[in-house]
Order: structure tokens, then sequence, then C-alpha cells
């Protein structure tokens, strides 16, 4: 893969829905003498509903400042941040791994300046629903993290519910792919745990970077900092493939409900038709 030199100073982000396997693939990207994943940041969130708070724009507008200027700034503060962070951790850079930001991408995008690169990991839908509805099954529409309580909010809890979010998730992430495909890696669950060294080797490629030493085994065993991911990923010792496939065990009749609501994105992503006729 021929790489711009300057990939090697973007700003980069690992975004998917949640319970794709963010945290797992965070913990191997951190793996990497220049690179540091945190836990979640989640700020971006805050200063993407900053700038559409009533009079916000229009008022920092009329000190003469040109919206395309507000939006650096914001890049700038918000990279000083995670330099910051970074830097702390004996890093020269960062990917940030925040599943909730699929939902503002463009945001993300015009405070970077057009120049953030993108990876964007997918999971079986079925895989992604049944671990959704083991991980939120008490969550309600005051859940503590605004994107789970935006989908009880608006679709209901269960495995419907879940699927509805998957399929939203995948149809944004896949619109923003195609429209910044130079910037964008797309890659699956199942390649990241069946055969973890080489994935991570095209990811770290396109990022400009070399190959880490020692993946995925010095991925585990490590002290982690304290923040929002998934804690059964901390108690992982190796990468493993048991939760592929687990779907399979459902009764017929609850994949015959979800599987129609996820089905056309499932299958411009590579992944196989599922039903009676298949």
């Amino acid at each position: 893969m021929s790489v711009p030199p300057d990939r090697r100073s973007a700003p980069a982000f690992l975004i998917g829905c949640h319970r794709s396997g963010t945290t797992l693939a965070r913990y191997l990207i951190d793996v990497h003498p220049e690179i540091a994943c945190p836990p979640e940041s989640k700020f971006l969130t805050a200063l993407h509903d900053f700038l559409g708070a009533p009079q916000v724009l229009a008022g920092l507008v009329s000190l003469k400042l040109r919206p395309a200027e507000i939006l650096a700034e914001i890049g700038v503060f918000a990279g000083r941040l995670l330099d910051r962070g970074a830097a702390r951790n004996g890093k020269r850079r960062w990917v940030d791994k925040t599943p909730n930001y699929y939902r503002i991408l463009p945001f993300i995008d015009d405070i970077f300046q057009h120049r953030a690169l993108y990876l964007i990991l997918v999971r079986h839908p079925l895989d992604t629903v049944a671990s959704l509805q083991e991980h939120f099954w008490y969550a309600t529409a005051r859940h503590e993290d605004p994107e789970v309580a935006r989908v009880v909010e608006r679709h209901g809890v269960g495995l419907q519910a879940w699927a509805h979010y998957w399929r939203e998730a995948a149809e944004t992430l896949a619109a923003f792919a195609a429209a910044h495909a130079d910037r964008v890696l797309v890659f699956k669950y199942e390649d990241l745990v069946a055969r973890p060294a080489a994935t991570m080797a095209q990811l770290f490629a396109f990022l400009g970077e070399d190959t880490a030493n020692g993946l995925p085994e010095s991925a585990f065993g490590r002290a982690r900092d304290p923040g929002y991911e998934d804690p059964k990923a901390a108690a992982q010792s190796a990468v493993h493939d048991r939760s592929i496939g687990r779907w399979r065990a459902w009764p017929r009749g609850q994949v015959d409900a979800v599987w129609p609501i996820v089905a056309e994105r499932a299958m411009a992503l590579g992944y196989e038709k599922i039903g009676r006729e298949s």
C-alpha cells in the first residue's frame, strides 16, 4: 500500500456500532509504540452540540469570525487535548476510539480540516445485536450513554430495537465511507479475530505506520487506563473467536424477526444471506 507521508501525523478515529469489537481493536492499536488509543473520549459530541446551541454560532459570527474559522479553532482545541493525552502515554500520535462519533463524522471531518483518517469496524449484525441485548438488557431512555438512551427512546428495547440501531449506524458509516474513500479503512471484526496480525498490519499501513511487533499477544495482560469501554474485553487474555456466530443458537423465529431489518446492509458488507431459501 502506498501511503502519503502526512498520514503519520493525521488525526485518526476508530468508529463502529456499539458492541462491534472496538475495544479489542483499541487494545491492538495501543500496542504500537507510536500510537495511543485510549478509552472513549466522548467530548467531541459536546463540542458538536455547543455549536448547535441556540444563538452560539450567530454570536461567534458577530465577532467577525467565519464559520470555517470557528470549526478550525475547535479542531485545534480538541487536537491539543488528544495530543496531550498521547504524549503522557509516551506516544507520538493518537487514534480516538469512540463508537458514538459515527453520528457526528461530518463535524469531526470539518474541525480537523478534512485531514482525519477513519478506521471503521463492522461486525455481523446478528452477533452485534446479540451482544447489544446482553450488554444493555436493562437500558432505559435515561441511560447514562446518550446514544443508548436515544435508541431506547426511538426504537424501544429488545432484539429488533438493536437491529434498527445497527442498521442506522451501518448506513451512516457506509455513506461516510463512500464519500471519503481515500481516508477510510473498513475492516471486519471476523477478520480481526481470525487474522489479527495481518489485519493490524493492514490497519497500521493505512495509518502510514510500520507494523507493531508482538501482536496480538502483547495486547493483553497490561495495565489499562480507566475509562469508558467494554469491561469484558479487559478480562480477555487472548484474541478468540467464541463470539462469532452466537446468533445461530437463536430460535428460527427470532432470526426471521431480526434479519429482515439488517439484511440489505449486511449483504452489502459481504455477509451471507440468511433465510429459509438461502
